[in-house]
């Protein structure tokens, strides 16, 4: 039998591994961040359209051979195109967006992305990441802003994820 996915997404420092981590221990389920996942496959980080969207390739793969356990993924997952392929892929499939406004992700910043690409240092980064089709019934399942405080984003979460779990709550459900 195919394991679950909880495929959490975001922009850098919207609180993908932070709160899917905690989220995995809870559930007591298999926790993938993409950024380990890019080191054990030795990639090196590109943020073109074509690199980002092979590393999903490998990364949906990488998750695939893990699917005798339920998993919880934390991955940016920056376009819509692979979000509609992650829904075909995988069967049991929840997809979470971590909503954040752009002075939060500057603000938190833990990976200093947001500095360096101000600075220049990094192409591509800024307007590479379409948010989701809210239009969309389907997908994502679930969204949580993340501007509040990582507790009540967390309980936020792992509230609604209880609920879509339980069959009582996978209809778009936003919590902000």
């Amino acid at each position: 039998m195919e394991g679950q996915v909880i495929w959490v997404f975001g922009k850098s420092g919207a609180g993908k591994t932070t709160l899917a981590s905690h989220l995995a221990i809870e559930l007591g389920w298999l926790f993938v961040d993409a950024d380990s996942v890019r080191k054990q496959l030795s990639i090196t980080p590109n943020f073109t359209r074509e690199s980002r969207i092979e590393f999903q390739r490998q990364l949906r793969l990488y998750i695939e051979d893990r699917l005798d356990n339920n998993v919880v993924v934390a991955s940016i997952t920056p376009y819509q195109e692979i979000r509609d392929i992650n829904s075909r892929f995988f069967d049991n499939y929840i997809e979470v967006y971590l909503e954040c406004t752009l002075h939060t992700l500057i603000k938190r910043d833990p990976k200093g992305l947001y500095k360096k690409a101000a600075n220049g240092d990094i192409d591509n980064f800024f307007g590479h990441f379409e948010e989701p089709k809210l239009e969309e019934q389907q997908y994502p399942d679930l969204i949580i802003n993340t501007d509040i405080f990582e507790e009540i984003s967390y309980r936020l979460l792992s509230d609604q994820i209880h609920k879509i779990l339980h069959g009582k709550g996978k209809q778009n459900a936003r919590s902000s």
